[in-house]
């Protein structure tokens, strides 16, 4: 469910585009999720962002962060098979290049305060969709018994040649 809240909390009003929040219903009361509100912003508040980086991880190849973290949300971008220390490809075919994507996409994960159990989305672009059966059995050794949603789509082209990429979302841990 979508909620609108405006600066003084009321609902079914007719709002400014400034001044609509829009967030996802938590089991929270509506006074527990103004508490969430404690950053300055435009006609209002919002909820604080912060990036996010880590060395276990290849650095970003572009003007964006590795990861956001929005409480309770992550939001982790789309990472290639590269490995960290060189930012080269884990190898030519899809299999070193999956590995090292979802391995990149845990350090991330981990180093935002969650881990692939929180993990809620994953969206994945392939280059070559005769790669789907192959990406599935390396993603089922990430994701053995937690089975978040999944988009996936082939694409032309990657970025540094690459045959896949991953991004997803996730929820921060109480445990991590």
């Amino acid at each position: 469910m979508i909620r609108c809240l405006k600066k003084s909390y009321g609902t079914n009003q007719i709002l400014s585009r400034q001044s609509i929040f829009l967030l996802i219903d938590f089991p929270k009361s509506e006074k527990e999720m103004v508490s969430l509100f404690n950053t300055p912003f435009k006609g209002g508040l919002s909820l604080p962002i912060t990036p996010v980086q880590t060395s276990h991880a290849p650095a970003a190849i572009g003007p964006y962060s590795q990861a956001i973290v929005s409480e309770p949300f992550v939001f982790v971008s789309g990472q290639l098979g590269l490995i960290p220390a060189t930012g080269d490809l884990a190898g030519p075919d899809i299999t070193a290049q999956a590995t090292q994507a979802l391995e990149n996409l845990r350090q991330i994960l981990l180093a935002s305060g969650s881990d692939l159990n929180h993990v809620v989305s994953v969206d994945v672009y392939l280059t070559d969709m005769g790669n789907f059966s192959t990406f599935n059995g390396i993603y089922q050794q990430f994701f053995s018994d937690h089975r978040p949603a999944r988009a996936v789509v082939e694409v032309s082209a990657l970025p540094k040649g690459g045959s896949v990429e991953i991004k997803c979302m996730a929820v921060r841990s109480s445990d991590t």
